[in-house]
């Protein structure tokens, strides 16, 4: 009969005691782990963002953080990839703890403090964060010029573009839906032009932009077509020519039909902008023109947008 094997055999968890990990354990796993695995889903509303801001540890859900357009939307969603960490692994921000304090609050809805000081500091760490929405709230910005996205038939300078048949965005991320907008265009080349607005998570770039599915598109002949989802509405404005200067400004308010969609729509609502319309108004400039109003209720997230056929072409003229 061969020796009986002594020690451990591979099968039989029974034999294998398991050993509780002690919170001291468990602590070194966690500050091992990846950065994108520390805070695995951001996407869900609830999770708990800790910052070592300053050398004070600030607490903040990450739905506060996610809706800025800046900087700290951006490394929210990195997970904090690229920062050193203090000793329970909370991503090190060197800036003054008080004024992010203030940021936060902001962001939570509380406005901006009174104090002048407060204001230069805060106005100092919004730019140092790319919060441009807040820097305006502040008066300490100038907003930047509005560009087309780079691409074929658009001009270095990026405030002309002449593409045939292909949908340009103007600028690199949707509309704050806290602030209004504005953008100018002036027609360079017009057979066919369309100027609008469109709903970025359904964007097809080979389609015009009164073919979207989410869309507000005025066209050169005078007519804006609303799509939004399977309802399409159509409303008459100005036409206009070659050389002719036009406005768009959206803004957003309390929808008058807070409604998940609208019949013959089934666009799913999100809980951020459920009861919120889009107002576009469509302008032509230098005469007695008369503005026209679009309301979108419950709009998905927007950006500007030109699409134009044949030999046609549009610059931006002015900012906003």
């Amino acid at each position: 009969m061969p020796p009986k094997k002594r020690g451990r055999t591979s099968t039989g968890s029974a034999s294998s005691p398991v050993k509780k990990a002690n919170v001291a354990e468990r602590k070194n796993e966690i500050k091992k782990l990846d950065a994108r695995e520390a805070l695995a889903n951001m996407e869900d509303e609830m999770t708990l963002v800790k910052l070592n801001v300053g050398g004070t540890v600030v607490t903040s859900l990450a739905s506060t953080l996610l809706p800025s357009n800046s900087l700290l939307s951006k490394w929210t969603q990195d997970n904090f990839s690229d920062f050193p960490r203090d000793a329970d692994g909370n991503p090190f921000i060197d800036r003054d703890p008080n004024n992010f304090k203030h940021i936060l609050n902001y962001f939570r809805g509380y406005g901006i403090p009174s104090d002048a000081t407060a204001l230069v500091c805060m106005a100092e760490d919004a730019e140092y964060f790319g919060i441009d929405e807040l820097l305006r709230a502040i008066g300490a910005f100038s907003p930047p010029m509005w560009k087309f996205n780079l691409g074929p038939g658009v001009k270095d300078n990026q405030l002309v573009c002449c593409t045939s048949a292909i949908l340009n965005l103007c600028g690199t991320v949707p509309l704050s839906t806290k602030q209004s907008h504005s953008i100018g265009f002036r027609i360079v080349r017009c057979d066919v032009v369309n100027i609008g607005v469109v709903g970025v998570e359904a964007v097809k770039y080979d389609e015009r932009l009164e073919s979207q599915q989410y869309s507000v598109a005025y066209d050169n002949s005078g007519n804006i077509t609303c799509s939004f989802g399977e309802e399409r509405t159509f409303v008459s404005a100005n036409s206009f020519k070659k050389e002719d200067q036009l406005t768009i400004e959206v803004s957003f308010s309390p929808s008058s039909t807070p409604e998940e969609g609208t019949e013959g729509n089934a666009r799913k609502v999100n809980k951020e902008e459920k009861g919120i319309s889009a107002f576009i108004v469509f302008q032509k400039v230098g005469g007695d023109f008369p503005k026209t109003t679009v309301e979108w209720p419950n709009p998905p997230p927007l950006q500007f947008a030109v699409s134009l056929c044949d030999s046609s072409a549009v610059a931006i003229v002015e900012q906003g």
